[in-house]
């Protein structure tokens, strides 16, 4: 009995455990991933380690998280780049969409990023954005700290 007790601990232990390092959720590190462009890296959010950084998830499908990429997009222009950084990921199926939309609604290119369909579902599902887009403010460590901030958090973290 007490052998069935151990391994029933280690397996909770285990699954807690694998479920905090996946949550993307207050308290929990972000789940990593990488985009890359053919054969080139064009982001790693590993990268991102070392200062404040707001990753947004947006799509053109999604009116709510396209108006959060310019508003984003707006405070990160108007904040001192040094202590934060804004890392803006489309979700869109077509790339050219998605040029076109950064180019219309004047996105930096700097901070816009395009997750292809085989990568998107992956990071989608690691960031549980299953019935709608987010957003998540990573401290300099990866860790979460407020889930689809708004502007008067940013401010008062950031300042103007």
């Amino acid at each position: 009995m007490s052998v069935i007790a151990f391994f029933a601990v280690v397996v909770i232990s285990l699954s807690a455990h694998t479920e905090r390092v996946h949550e993307a959720a207050e308290g929990y590190v972000a789940p990593q991933f990488s985009i890359s462009y053919g054969d080139s890296l064009a982001f790693s959010l590993a990268d991102t380690r070392g200062h404040y950084t707001l990753l947004n998830f947006w799509s053109s499908d999604d009116p709510a998280s396209r108006i959060a990429a310019n508003e984003y997009t707006a405070f990160s222009r108007a904040t001192d780049a040094t202590q934060f950084s804004l890392v803006s990921v489309n979700t869109d199926t077509s790339r050219s969409l998605f040029d076109q939309i950064k180019r219309r609604d004047r996105l930096d290119d700097a901070t816009q990023y395009h997750l292809e369909s085989t990568q998107s579902r992956k990071v989608i599902d690691a960031y549980n954005m299953r019935h709608r887009l987010r957003s998540f403010l990573l401290d300099p460590q990866g860790m979460v700290i407020a889930v689809d901030p708004d502007r008067a958090l940013l401010e008062s973290k950031f300042g103007r």
